[in-house]
């Protein structure tokens, strides 16, 4: 039987204010661009794991890392905290789960043999933006996000901007790691 691997998301997942495991749904009820690619990513999942001819396998990937990433030295997030774009909006209190893109690429691998299902591909340090945004700031020699109220912000930045600094719950990687072998390496930036 054929094998389909279906690139999914494991950081708009639901975990009803804790870390979301394999089985979580997606937020799909979240605001602006948030909502609409978790609900994107829930059609795609579904499609997968009910097609009749294909063993399907949802691989939901924590924020990318590593070289030619958005979170990178050199990378356009960087960018934007060198040049004091990226504020801390209210506590910060979204917890992120990122993964590195090599890390990212042997669970993938690993997934072609694999039981089929869905797995958070994601590393073992899930980390709230209060503590990660200001660690990775220093890591890149960028100067200290600056703190926003959630009104100021809600009113220049956006509902969504909020929501991501504020509502997202983080995922383990339980699953990945018994069945994947999944062994990722550390955030460099050394926030957790």
């Amino acid at each position: 039987m054929a094998r389909y691997i279906q690139q999914s998301c494991g950081f708009y997942l639901d975990g009803a204010g804790g870390l979301a495991d394999d089985t979580a749904a997606l937020k799909t009820t979240a605001p602006g661009h948030i909502g609409e690619s978790a609900r994107m990513y829930t059609a795609l999942e579904k499609r997968v794991m009910s097609a009749p001819d294909i063993q399907g396998t949802a691989l939901r990937y924590g924020f990318f890392y590593g070289p030619r990433t958005w979170y990178w030295p050199d990378g356009a997030f960087t960018t934007h905290m060198r040049q004091a774009e990226v504020p801390l909006i209210g506590a910060g209190a979204s917890v992120f789960s990122f993964i590195h893109v090599e890390d990212a690429a042997r669970a993938t691998l690993s997934a072609l043999s694999a039981p089929q299902g869905v797995y958070n591909v994601l590393d073992d340090q899930p980390v709230p933006v209060h503590a990660w945004l200001p660690a990775y700031a220093r890591w890149v020699g960028a100067p200290a996000p600056r703190q926003m109220d959630v009104p100021h912000a809600r009113a220049s930045l956006g509902e969504e901007s909020v929501y991501y600094q504020n509502a997202l719950d983080g995922a383990c990687n339980h699953k990945a790691r018994a069945v994947l072998g999944l062994a990722p390496r550390r955030q460099p930036w050394g926030a957790a």
